[in-house]
């Protein structure tokens, strides 16, 4: 990690999400915060992010003076980084599920391993973005089912080791900041990066809103960042944070 970049670490807080919402002002551009555990974590269509103390890894980064299609882009940028700072770590066999999962393949399932959750803010003048991301480190197999999570693995449970929390933190803010430049400086790198990467692409799923839902093929994701399908009556776009995408018989087969 650069230096420059600050770093907040906590034993608890309710997100870290909202702790650099209600600090943004006073902290600096990069700026990061991990906590140990989060009494109120959050997911995406308001759903709540549940982690045992100590077991994943949980940080958010802020980061200032963003353009509205940089924010729009940010969760698509936040899983290839993810997805690149695990490799870089001897973690293959890494995917990403629109718009935000990170997964892991094994035994002919995928397991999602971590969620990104991205907010922005203007405050005064001032635009900035935040990227939250949760990643499954040391829990187990059984430790899942019993809380009723088919579809969740960690590092440990899916490749039998665990990974340096520091390590991965610093991995991580490097792929962030590289990546963000790339965005700043070609938006469609990382489309065609994270569309490259995105198993819901070419698959046949089925999309949720409130109680209605219809099935299409997902075709590509647009630079807004919506799922394009195609449906009976034509191409249909959907933006993340109306609805939920699922496979055709469970999370995403």
């Amino acid at each position: 990690m650069e230096e420059q970049t600050k770093v907040i670490c906590l034993d608890e807080v309710d997100s870290t999400n909202q702790y650099l919402k209600e600090h943004a002002e006073n902290l600096p551009d990069g700026c990061v915060v991990t906590a140990l555990h989060q009494t109120a974590g959050k997911g995406r269509l308001g759903k709540q992010w549940h982690d045992r103390e100590g077991k994943s890894l949980l940080a958010s980064w802020l980061y200032k003076n963003l353009t509205v299609e940089q924010m729009t882009l940010l969760p698509f940028l936040s899983g290839i980084s993810v997805r690149q700072a695990l490799e870089e770590m001897g973690f293959t066999s890494i995917f990403l599920k629109w718009p935000n999962d990170v997964v892991a393949f094994k035994d002919g399932e995928f397991f999602k391993i971590a969620g990104i959750l991205c907010e922005s803010r203007i405050m005064a003048e001032q635009t900035f973005g935040i990227c939250g991301i949760g990643i499954n480190l040391m829990q187990t197999k059984e430790e899942f089912e019993q809380q009723g999570l088919l579809y969740a693995g960690s590092l440990k449970s899916i490749w039998g080791r665990e990974a340096s929390k520091d390590q991965l933190l610093k991995n991580l803010s490097i792929c962030l900041g590289d990546n963000l430049e790339r965005l700043k400086q070609n938006p469609q790198e990382i489309l065609t990066r994270y569309s490259a990467c995105c198993i819901t692409l070419g698959r046949e799923v089925k999309i949720e809103s409130g109680n209605e839902s219809f099935l299409a093929k997902a075709v590509s994701v647009s630079s807004q960042g919506e799922l394009i399908c195609q449906t009976e009556n034509g191409q249909q776009k959907v933006r993340a944070g109306e609805v939920s995408v699922r496979g055709l018989l469970g999370y995403i087969k």
